[in-house]
């Protein structure tokens, strides 16, 4: 799959010609910037409306090389573990899968191992720049854009993937109503979407009726029983930078350990909670 057979222009949704350094609509003759290979599809009301959420996330990706400790925490690497499991469960032969907000692409590139094609998307250029240089997949594809306007066709997927989506991304109102109805249109017939998200336990229920009320159809939903190793983190906040508690942070025997612990309190032992829906036609 070739990122130029399924991109849209983000204003009108019709097809984009290749021209130098840009597209261009074929419709409304708007030009778009193709920086480091990667196409920055934002409409104009859009970059309006994310200047600042952008101008954070780039604050943060240009701060450090791993702003989130996606690479350097157990319960992080646990639970992106967890759903490519649960995504080769579901589909043990995937074509196509799009990861919005994928952020400096980890996630991306743990996909690239088990679909044939893999999209990431996400609002920060810079942190697309980043994951295009160190991630040399010819399967991978970054293209800049806002999860609440994806400029990519229609029933192009089979997997979508919302990691700290909803929540993480500070999608509120209209913009997360969006988000959810973009990520359904561009899934096939009968796939599905993976949202996850960083909550508080009473807030579960409120995030499974919120898409519940889509058009999506909830086919399972796992809590990720990860509560004690964030309790740990927060708890030890002011040995951040000890090196030996990073150590423990980082340690996979103890995140699986705390993990058993947190499982004995069910639901109230998560703070991710893993929400598996359905398109059904």
């Amino acid at each position: 799959m070739k990122i130029e057979d399924i991109i849209l222009c983000p204003a009108c949704k019709s097809k984009l010609n290749i021209a130098e350094q840009n597209y261009i609509c074929s419709n409304c003759s708007t030009s778009y910037k193709i920086i480091s290979n990667i196409p920055v599809l934002l409409s104009e009301e859009t970059q309006k409306n994310i200047q600042s959420l952008e101008k954070y996330f780039n604050n943060k990706y240009a701060e450090s090389k791993d702003p989130w400790g996606y690479e350097s925490s157990a319960a992080e690497k646990m639970k992106y573990d967890f759903v490519i499991n649960l995504i080769r469960k579901i589909n043990p032969d995937l074509k196509s899968i799009l990861d919005v907000g994928c952020s400096f692409g980890y996630l991306s590139n743990k996909l690239s191992l088990i679909s044939e094609n893999v999209t990431g998307l996400d609002v920060s250029i810079h942190a697309l720049t980043n994951a295009k240089e160190k991630y040399h997949r010819d399967n991978l594809n970054f293209i800049c854009a806002s999860a609440a306007n994806i400029p990519l066709k229609d029933n192009a997927f089979e997997i979508v993937t919302l990691c700290d989506g909803l929540n993480g991304m500070d999608l509120t109102g209209a913009a997360r109503d969006n988000a959810v109805k973009e990520s359904y249109r561009v899934l096939k017939r009968n796939g599905y979407a993976l949202f996850t998200d960083y909550l508080k336990p009473s807030q579960f229920e409120d995030y499974i009726n919120y898409i519940n009320k889509s058009e999506y159809k909830i086919k399972e939903v796992i809590y990720l029983n990860d509560r004690f190793w964030y309790k740990l983190k927060y708890a030890g906040h002011s040995f951040r930078n000890n090196s030996f508690f990073k150590k423990i942070l980082s340690s996979i025997s103890i995140g699986k350990a705390l993990s058993i612990i947190s499982s004995l309190f069910g639901k109230r032992g998560s703070n991710h909670i893993c929400v598996v829906a359905q398109k059904s036609e």
